[in-house]
């Protein structure tokens, strides 16, 4: 079975790479620094952050879909500034040079949602909608001084590549073939696997979740980030952490 691409197509909008799916929705991709740190021990920190993700999702409204990608990867350290260095900064990256490290890059993606139906019509005013409100996350981010910058035509494709081969540490990634089982998605050499942190099929949700969890350090207790152990998980080359928020019609749902 040939393997169809979630994405029509591709387009460059004002320097923002916007896809478009054959359904006649389009996403707009944020990479964007994370600013939770894992052992900052500060409470308030993490609850600036969810609340500036609750403002984002106020700020969007109802027929919008939130997902943010964390992706942590194990590579080598490698000098790619090709500048000739003085002595001791030479002596420095040679020191370095092939040492493993995790690195980390956070990717929000924006999509504006399409009411399902067999007809597809574009709505200017719904486009125009889409164009601010994605302006404005940015300005909200920003505000918060969180960097961030749109991905381009180039980078959004290379991007969804990347995702599709599950290879974030290559500069030239690859397409290979799916073989899938009950397991696991296999890829070349590759193995690929799905866990989920919440039963999508079970409402048994604390009435109250925070956004940190404390673990203990010489018998005291220090807060931590939610996926702390996401970052260390052994013999593994990436991990992509998702979370997804859709805003639906409230009153349409209540009525369903």
């Amino acid at each position: 079975k040939i393997f169809q691409d979630i994405y029509f197509s591709v387009e460059d909008t004002d320097g923002i790479g916007v896809l478009y799916t054959k359904t006649g929705e389009y996403s707009a991709i944020l990479r964007m620094e994370n600013p939770v740190q894992k052992y900052s021990a500060n409470i308030d920190s993490y609850y600036e952050f969810t609340n500036l993700f609750a403002a984002i999702a106020q700020t969007l409204g109802e027929g919008y879909a939130l997902h943010k990608q964390d992706i942590f990867t194990r590579k080598q350290f490698k000098d790619e500034s090709g500048k000739g260095h003085e002595f001791l900064s030479e002596s420095y990256f040679r020191y370095f040079n092939g040492r493993e490290y995790t690195d980390s890059m956070t990717y929000l993606t924006i999509t504006q949602e399409n009411k399902k139906s067999r007809l597809m019509s574009f709505d200017n005013k719904k486009w125009r909608d889409f164009l601010v409100k994605i302006r404005k996350v940015q300005d909200q981010l920003k505000d918060a001084s969180i960097k961030s910058e749109f991905l381009g035509k180039q980078e959004a494709s290379l991007y969804v590549d990347r995702f599709f081969a599950m290879n974030f540490r290559d500069k030239m990634v690859s397409m290979t073939g799916f073989k899938v089982d009950d397991e696991t998605i296999g890829m070349g050499d590759r193995r690929c696997k799905v866990y989920s942190l919440v039963d999508v099929d079970s409402a048994n949700l604390p009435t109250q979740i925070r956004p940190f969890t404390n673990i203990e350090v010489n018998n005291t207790s220090m807060p931590v980030d939610l996926v702390a152990l996401v970052d260390s998980i052994p013999g593994v080359e990436s991990v992509v952490y998702n979370q997804i928020i859709f805003v639906p019609n409230q009153k349409r749902e209540l009525a369903l």
